[in-house]
C-alpha cells in the first residue's frame, strides 16, 4: 500500500518473521523464516530467507524464491 503525507508517497515494507526450532538426529537448529511479500502481496512471489544455526555456532544461509 502507499500512504500520502503530503510530500512524498511512503512505501509500506511488511516483513513476517517465523521461526522454529527443528531436532535433526539429536542436533537442535535455530530455523529463522524472512518472508518478505512482494507488491503484488502475492504468497506465491514470496521471497524468503532461511538461516540455519548449528550448535557449533556455524551458520548456513540459503535465498531462494517460492515456487
Amino acid at each position: 500500500e502507499t500512504l500520502h503525507n503530503g510530500k512524498r508517497p511512503v512505501e509500506l515494507h511488511v516483513n513476517v518473521f517465523a521461526h522454529v526450532v527443528v531436532i535433526v538426529h539429536g542436533e537442535k537448529y535455530s530455523l529463522l523464516v524472512d518472508i518478505t511479500q512482494k507488491e503484488e502481496r502475492k504468497v506465491s512471489d514470496a521471497i524468503y530467507e532461511v538461516w540455519l544455526t548449528p550448535p557449533s555456532g556455524q551458520s548456513l544461509q540459503a535465498a531462494g524464491k517460492n515456487a
